[in-house]
């Protein structure tokens, strides 16, 4: 108990230790446990070194956007569909991006046109919009439910 209480008076060992590793940024660990001492702080080498040599957060990492590799293959196979795995390999491998055969096929797989159905079976708001325009070009609900009609008749669900 007297123990808590004693830190809590002076503040915390953290704050101690940032502070004197912001007056002294050049000092080893050793020499700022060693100043912390001075002081009447003792906190463990490890809080020491974690706080010196820690992970740095800083807000150029967060600005800069990594550009996946799947994206890089998809910009390479947007413009023509036919381009060859090798080839696709080939333009990364110069814009010195490693990508293996088996991940272009992957992506190229993925790229295709998925219809327009949601994955839960439901149908999105593009094709209602879709479906509304051609019943419109059509003349109407009534005619689209024959065409509708028509087609399951000829065995097309």
């Amino acid at each position: 108990m007297y123990m808590a209480k004693k830190i809590a008076a002076r503040g915390s060992m953290s704050d101690s230790v940032r502070k004197a590793l912001k007056a002294n940024p050049k000092k080893s660990p050793k020499e700022i446990k060693a100043l912390l001492e001075g002081q009447k702080v003792h906190v463990s080498m490890s809080l020491i070194q974690k706080l010196k040599y820690g992970r740095k957060t800083t807000s150029r990492k967060s600005a800069v956007k990594k550009v996946s590799k799947a994206d890089r293959i998809r910009d390479v196979i947007a413009p023509d569909q036919s381009i060859r795995t090798r080839d696709v390999i080939a333009t990364l491998k110069k814009q010195k991006v490693k990508v293996s055969a088996a991940q272009v096929s992957y992506v190229r797989k993925h790229m295709t046109n998925k219809p327009s159905v949601g994955t839960n079976g439901h149908t999105t708001s593009d094709v209602l919009i879709a479906t509304k325009q051609f019943a419109s070009s059509i003349g109407g609900l009534a005619n689209l439910q024959s065409a509708i009609d028509g087609l399951r008749k000829l065995g097309l669900n």
